[in-house]
């Protein structure tokens, strides 16, 4: 059922990384895990009306069961869209380092929220257990886009992050020689030439991973390789700082 596999996606633990302007960023967090928490509430108070309508099934029963539902739906909608608003914040801490990719994500996420708040009054006008089933054949087919940028979003950060890195790794070099001209880093220069393209096709097989469209393993699945991609990318951006530092004091200590 798309309401339980919802519920498992709203609780995934990876759901959004701090942002460098934190009174900003907590407050959308705090708006996700507030609305997260109304969704278990009013999941938990649908499952009780079905039950009550699964044994008496009566009009008034059934009545109350699709209220529930639709305010199930209404406050589902609210958390995706405060979940999506939180993680398109966030994406504005490391933009520099890919910005063109990053206000992409961002726009796609932005078209989501807009449309998830749209739904507002058409979930108000679901008269009865038909029409109920029908909006949650829709809602399916555009939660398999929401749960994809979701994935992308985390992916675009993790990214931008270790891009920023390589910057940072590359800005220390620069200052490293202009400070001790003796200081030989040239073959650490040339490994870093080579490692920066391993990194690079890292990022994009991760990037890839996460914005297929037609791929015959879920959503999740593609996630978590991609995550392997960026761990073997941090690795290699972890070991060129510890080589660069190891050289240092190498230089220091002759």
């Amino acid at each position: 059922m798309i309401i339980i596999l919802l519920a498992l996606f709203l609780l995934t633990p990876q759901v959004i990384i701090a942002n460098s302007n934190p009174e900003i960023s907590l407050q959308y967090h705090q708006d996700y895990l507030y609305q997260q928490n109304l969704y278990l509430i009013s999941y938990n108070d649908y499952l009780t009306k079905k039950r009550t309508d699964d044994n008496f099934n009566t009009l008034a029963t059934e009545s109350e069961k699709n209220t529930s539902i639709k305010n199930l739906f209404t406050i589902r909608n609210r958390t995706l869209k405060s979940y999506l608003m939180a993680q398109r914040v966030d994406l504005d801490e490391f933009s520099s380092a890919f910005p063109i990719a990053t206000t992409e994500n961002q726009q796609q996420t932005k078209s989501l929220e807009d449309w998830l708040e749209q739904q507002a009054p058409i979930i108000d006008n679901l008269g009865n257990s038909q029409q109920i089933k029908e909006y949650a054949q829709i809602f399916k087919s555009k939660f398999s886009s929401i749960q994809k940028q979701a994935y992308s979003n985390l992916i675009r950060l993790e990214i931008n992050r270790q891009q920023i890195l390589v910057q940072k790794i590359e800005n220390l070099k620069d200052s490293l020689n202009s400070k001790y001209p003796l200081l030989n880093l040239t073959v650490w220069q040339e490994e870093f030439s080579n490692k920066s393209h391993q990194i690079d096709s890292l990022f994009s097989q991760a990037d890839n991973l996460v914005n297929q469209t037609n791929s015959s393993l879920s959503y999740s699945e593609n996630y978590n390789q991609a995550v392997k991609y960026l761990d073997q990318s941090g690795g290699i951006i972890k070991q060129l700082f510890l080589d660069l530092k190891s050289l240092y004091m190498s230089f220091l200590n002759q």
